[in-house]
Parts: structure tokens; C-alpha cells; sequence
């Protein structure tokens, strides 16, 4: 049939495939580079059927193999050693282990149908190197950022099913210690560890442990699309390092935070337009701020700090944010800090002003007063202006002197509506919505 030309062949015996490579190269101009190919094939071959239908059988048993395909494949394969078996209609890989992407790999499956080639195969990976998958992902898919760079180990599992030109690849990786690194995040989220769920399109978890900076994060959402790297996560941080992160922003700026608390959010978006929205919760700390040129500063504590803050187009916007400091409230409507920059556009001050009396006995006393509460409304623009209110207030307070001049305070107050507005203007829409 000189349409479809058909085979009865038989080969033997042992190839080095350095040796063979060679041979190839120069008969079909091949580019093939020294020391690319390496190890030994012993095979034990039949090949039956025609060029459009193929039916070989035999053996090929492959020891210490090693292949680099880095340019074209983004793979260096080595240590390379186990059997493929063909019967007639399909070649089957049984045992096949060698070394690739930085860890150990254990192959078994069947190439099918020699017309189009199907794959049906299943490959566990042991301490894989997440730089080399970030080098092979690259040579799969050009168009991804390419200042994003991830690092660390993985166990993977993986199937891989459909044809050999457009294989179809899911499976699952447990990181550990793993770290991802971007502008966009503006410092590497390191420590990664956990599971996460994989396939051509993107990937997923349902838990995740993360670290930016000093503060710990659990994370569950999914990942399309590994060009563009288009997130939808969400998160908890506990606990929440205000000192690290507060710094991290408001570095040279003379103002430090100090406290720990929790906080959540989500991220969404792709990679170069990421989004964050997310809240924050501190108890207690304190905040230092430079009052002088020549670095001198005042500490001052505080409580019960919730703050919301957007981070979006490279720039961090604080929606709204309120503390107690002192026996007082201040609670901010808008700050934001485009490259460094803080603009605090309006905040509400509570200011008691009460007469006080205090019952002591030995070291301890108890107070109570009552007055009116100075509530101000500040803001840094013609249009919301300023809005005065006062209150009547009332407190109590416990005391607790360690020494003559050193204590502890427990307390509060009250306000009641019943005086009014000294000046009525425009309020800040968005102090409890947190909307702009």
C-alpha cells in the first residue's frame, strides 16, 4: 500500500543516548547541545502496523537518564530510570522515578492511541523547588507578570489526562515555608503553608497560613487565570502586629504605633490592579508622635482602635478609623497615604469637661463626676467645615497608686443629648459606613 506504508521490524540491545543524540543531531539537523542528553536505553522492540496506525511491541528500560529541555520545555529531567512497555495500542510507564524541578518523581500511566495520542498517567513530586515551577510556568505562559517570583518547597500530586500537545493537568501541593513576591503586595508574603488545589486555569484553598511581615494570616479563596493572576481571597489575621505593619507605612513620618490585635479582609483583582479592603482591631496600645524639631516625643495610650483601610492602585486609603485616648474619642473619617503621604481630611474629638470628686482610702479611690462634653467635628477643607456639639456628661473612675505618684485607672463616661448644636454644618458621611 504505497498510500499507508506498514512495518515488521524488530531492534535490540543497548543505546547511549548522549551517543544517539549526536547521531540525530546530525542527520536531521537537529540543535542539540553537549551533555544535553545522557544515560543508557536498553530496548527490546517489535513494530507492526502501518505509519497511520502503528502496533509496536517490547520494552525500553531507561537507566539514568537525563535530558535538559530548559529552553523549549522549561524542564531538566535526570536520574531518570524505569520501564515503558508497548502493547500494540499503547505504550504503558510503569515506575518511572527521576529527578525534576529541584525534587523526586514518581511516574505511572499509559500514552493511548497512537493517532492522537492521549495521555492517562499520575506523577507524585517530593520536595519540588517552587523557583523552578515558576521558570516552567513562564515557558507555558508567557504573558505572566514578570516581576512576580515565588519561592520555596511543595509536595506535589498530580493527574495528567487529554492529548500530549494540550495536556490537561489538576492535582494538589502542600507548601511549605513557600514565599510570593510582587510590587503589588509591596513587601514578600512569606511562610506560606498549607494546601492548596491546582489545575490549567488557576488554583484554590480552604486554608492557607501566610506571614506579612510579623503578622499571621489564614487564607481561603481561588486563583484564575495564570497570566493575569486574578485573585479572590479572603483572610484573618490574628495576630495583628500594629507596630510592624503601622511602621511599614508611616515610616520617617515621626508617628509610631505600638499594639497587637486582629483584623480581616479580602483581596481581589489581578495581580497589577490588586485590591485589599480590610479592617483592624487593637484593644490597647500606645502611639508616640515627634512633637519637636530636634526629635523629642510625647507617648500617649490608647484603646479600642478600629480602623478600615483600602489598598488599591498603589495607594492606601483609610476610609474610617476612631480610638480612645485619654478619657476622650477621636475618630477619623478619611486618611489617606499616597506615597507616603498622610492626609487626615476629618476627624470627631470628644472633649468631657466635668466637675470631679474623688473618695480615697489607703491606695485606692474612686471618683465621679459630671459636666459637658465637648463633640467637634475637624475637618481640613472649606466644604466640611467645622461642627461643634455639646453634651452633658457624666463618669466614674478607680484608682490604684503603686506609688505616690504612680497608678493604675480604670474608667469611663457618658454623654446625653440634651443641649444644642453650637454650630450645625456638614457632617462626615462616611465616619460609619466606611464608605467614600
Amino acid at each position: 500500500n504505497q498510500e499507508d506504508i506498514g512495518f515488521d521490524c524488530k531492534a535490540n540491545g543497548n543505546i547511549n543516548v548522549d551517543e544517539f543524540s549526536k547521531l540525530a543531531a546530525g542527520l536531521f539537523d537537529l540543535p542539540v547541545k553537549a551533555n544535553q542528553y545522557k544515560g543508557n536505553l536498553s530496548i527490546d522492540l517489535k513494530l507492526g502496523g502501518t505509519v497511520d496506525n502503528p502496533k509496536p511491541s517490547g520494552s525500553i528500560v531507561a537507566k539514568n537518564v537525563s535530558a535538559d529541555v530548559t529552553e523549549l520545555y522549561g524542564l531538566a529531567v535526570s536520574e531518570l530510570n524505569g520501564n515503558v512497555t508497548a502493547d500494540n495500542d499503547k505504550l504503558v510507564l510503569k515506575d518511572i522515578k527521576a529527578k525534576l524541578l529541584g525534587g523526586s518523581v514518581d511516574l505511572n500511566g499509559s500514552v493511548n492511541n497512537f493517532q492522537a495520542m492521549k495521555l492517562n498517567a499520575v506523577a507524585n513530586v517530593k520536595g519540588t523547588d517552587l523557583a523552578e515551577i515558576r521558570k516552567l510556568i513562564g515557558v507555558w505562559v508567557p504573558d505572566m507578570p514578570k516581576e512576580l517570583n515565588f519561592a520555596g518547597k511543595a509536595d506535589l500530586n498530580a493527574s495528567l489526562s487529554g492529548s500530549t500537545a494540550a495536556p490537561i493537568i489538576k492535582g494538589s501541593a502542600q507548601l511549605v515555608n513557600a514565599s510570593f513576591e510582587h510590587p503589588s503586595v509591596l513587601r514578600p508574603i512569606e511562610k506560606i503553608n498549607g494546601r492548596i488545589e491546582f489545575n490549567n486555569d488557576g488554583l484554590s484553598s480552604n486554608g492557607l497560613t501566610a506571614f506579612w511581615g510579623t503578622s499571621k494570616a489564614n487564607v481561603t479563596g481561588s486563583l484564575k487565570d495564570w497570566a493575569k493572576f486574578i485573585s479572590n481571597f479572603k483572610f484573618t489575621v490574628a495576630p495583628l502586629d500594629i507596630t510592624d505593619a503601622a511602621g511599614f507605612f508611616l515610616k520617617d513620618s515621626g508617628y509610631e504605633f505600638l499594639g497587637v490585635g486582629t483584623g480581616n479582609g479580602t483581596v481581589t483583582g489581578a495581580l497589577e490592579k490588586i485590591k485589599v479592603d480590610c479592617t483592624a482591631q487593637v484593644d490597647v496600645g500606645t502611639v508616640t508622635a515627634v512633637i519637636t524639631e530636634g526629635g523629642e516625643s510625647m507617648k500617649f495610650p490608647y484603646k479600642n482602635l478600629f480602623a478600615r483601610a483600602i489598598y488599591s492602585d498603589s495607594a492606601l486609603n483609610v476610609a474610617s478609623a476612631s480610638l480612645k485616648l485619654f478619657e476622650g474619642d477621636i475618630t477619623a473619617c478619611k486618611i489617606t497615604n499616597n506615597d507616603g503621604l498622610v492626609v487626615n481630611e476629618a476627624a470627631t474629638i470628644n472633649l468631657p469637661v466635668m466637675a470631679w470628686y474623688n473618695y480615697k482610702f489607703n491606695r485606692f479611690a474612686i471618683g465621679g463626676g459630671a459636666g459637658i462634653n465637648a463633640s467637634m467635628i475637624t475637618a481640613n477643607t472649606v466644604e466640611n467645615s467645622s461642627d461643634l456639639k455639646m453634651t452633658l456628661a457624666a463618669g466614674l473612675n478607680a484608682k490604684w497608686y503603686i506609688t505616690d505618684n504612680f497608678g493604675l485607672v480604670l474608667g469611663g463616661f457618658g454623654t446625653i443629648d440634651a443641649l444644642p448644636s453650637v454650630i450645625s454644618t456638614k457632617l462626615c458621611a462616611d465616619s460609619t459606613s466606611g464608605s467614600e
